[in-house]
């Protein structure tokens, strides 16, 4: 597979899930598990949730592994 193609999988994979399905940041992401801003913060520093990433300061989260994660689905 060349470059072109891997790069064209990629863009079509992205286009799969639609932006509205990711958590951005502690307050967001802890709407979702049912935690405040500070827990939330706290869970992340320590990677205590495992489907949660950072991106330069800001933390996301894809929202239905997040909810599958914490037993909501």
């Amino acid at each position: 597979m060349d470059k072109g193609s891997q790069l064209a999988n990629a863009q079509e994979s992205a286009k799969e899930i639609p932006s509205k399905e990711f958590a951005w940041g502690a307050i967001n992401i802890g709407r979702v598990i049912g935690r405040t801003r500070r827990q939330t913060y706290h869970m992340l520093r320590r990677g205590l949730i495992k489907s949660a990433r950072q991106s330069g300061k800001n933390y996301c989260a894809h929202i239905p592994t997040l909810r599958k994660e914490f037993g909501a689905e």
